[in-house]
Protein backbone atom coordinates (compact mmCIF):
# COMPACT_ATOMS: atom_id res chain seq x y z
CA UNK A 1 0.00 0.00 0.00
CA UNK A 2 3.07 2.22 0.69
CA UNK A 3 4.52 1.63 -2.32
CA UNK A 4 1.22 2.84 -3.99
CA UNK A 5 0.99 6.11 -2.84
CA UNK A 6 4.83 6.80 -3.20
CA UNK A 7 4.39 5.45 -6.96
CA UNK A 8 1.34 8.11 -6.93
CA UNK A 9 3.38 11.04 -5.36
CA UNK A 10 6.03 10.63 -7.96
CA UNK A 11 3.71 10.40 -10.99
CA UNK A 12 2.35 13.81 -9.49
CA UNK A 13 5.81 15.37 -9.04
CA UNK A 14 6.93 14.73 -12.47
CA UNK A 15 3.51 15.64 -14.29
CA UNK A 16 3.50 19.06 -12.03
CA UNK A 17 7.30 19.81 -13.18
CA UNK A 18 6.51 18.72 -16.76
CA UNK A 19 3.51 21.63 -16.89
CA UNK A 20 5.84 23.79 -14.95
CA UNK A 21 8.71 23.46 -17.59
CA UNK A 22 5.55 23.71 -20.48
CA UNK A 23 4.16 27.18 -18.96
CA UNK A 24 7.79 28.66 -18.49
CA UNK A 25 8.98 27.48 -22.20
CA UNK A 26 5.24 29.29 -23.32
CA UNK A 27 6.22 32.18 -20.88
CA UNK A 28 9.45 32.88 -22.62
CA UNK A 29 8.45 32.47 -25.62
CA UNK A 30 5.76 35.22 -25.23
CA UNK A 31 8.80 37.37 -23.94
CA UNK A 32 10.83 37.23 -27.02
CA UNK A 33 7.91 38.13 -29.10
CA UNK A 34 7.03 40.90 -27.10
CA UNK A 35 10.60 42.23 -27.22
CA UNK A 36 10.58 41.40 -30.87
CA UNK A 37 7.92 43.69 -31.23
CA UNK A 38 9.06 46.54 -29.71
CA UNK A 39 12.43 46.14 -31.08
CA UNK A 40 10.29 46.30 -34.60
CA UNK A 41 8.30 48.96 -33.27
CA UNK A 42 11.34 51.31 -31.78
CA UNK A 43 13.01 50.68 -35.41
CA UNK A 44 9.99 51.95 -37.16
CA UNK A 45 9.98 54.72 -35.14
CA UNK A 46 13.40 55.79 -35.48
CA UNK A 47 12.94 55.73 -39.26
CA UNK A 48 9.52 58.11 -38.93
CA UNK A 49 11.98 60.33 -37.15
CA UNK A 50 14.40 60.28 -39.30
CA UNK A 51 12.12 61.03 -42.15
CA UNK A 52 10.17 63.97 -40.07
CA UNK A 53 6.87 61.81 -40.37
CA UNK A 54 3.94 61.27 -38.60
CA UNK A 55 2.97 57.53 -37.87
CA UNK A 56 0.40 57.22 -40.69
CA UNK A 57 2.89 59.29 -43.51
CA UNK A 58 3.89 56.20 -45.38
CA UNK A 59 3.87 57.94 -48.16
CA UNK A 60 6.65 60.61 -46.90
CA UNK A 61 8.68 57.48 -45.54
CA UNK A 62 9.09 56.36 -48.93
CA UNK A 63 9.82 59.02 -50.40
CA UNK A 64 12.65 59.84 -47.92
CA UNK A 65 13.77 56.52 -48.27
CA UNK A 66 13.94 57.14 -52.04
CA UNK A 67 15.90 60.08 -51.86
CA UNK A 68 18.24 59.14 -49.83
CA UNK A 69 19.34 55.91 -52.09
CA UNK A 70 19.38 58.81 -54.54
CA UNK A 71 21.82 61.18 -52.19
CA UNK A 72 18.93 63.93 -52.76
CA UNK A 73 19.12 63.73 -48.66
CA UNK A 74 21.42 64.82 -46.54
CA UNK A 75 21.71 61.68 -43.81
CA UNK A 76 20.98 63.27 -40.30
CA UNK A 77 24.30 63.45 -38.05
CA UNK A 78 25.39 60.53 -36.20
CA UNK A 79 23.42 58.22 -38.44
CA UNK A 80 24.84 55.92 -41.24
CA UNK A 81 22.88 56.19 -44.90
CA UNK A 82 23.56 52.55 -44.79
CA UNK A 83 21.56 51.87 -41.06
CA UNK A 84 18.79 54.46 -42.70
CA UNK A 85 18.72 52.20 -45.51
CA UNK A 86 18.49 48.95 -44.15
CA UNK A 87 16.14 50.57 -42.11
CA UNK A 88 14.34 51.28 -45.15
CA UNK A 89 14.44 47.74 -47.08
CA UNK A 90 13.49 46.05 -43.82
CA UNK A 91 9.90 47.61 -43.60
CA UNK A 92 9.93 47.88 -47.38
CA UNK A 93 9.64 51.16 -48.45
CA UNK A 94 12.57 50.66 -51.32
CA UNK A 95 12.28 47.74 -53.18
Amino acid sequence: MVNWRKGLIVSLCVVALAGAYVAWSEYSEMQERIERAERIERAREELFGFAKARAHETEKVRDFCQNMKAGAEVVPAGVSLQRILKRCRDFEYLE
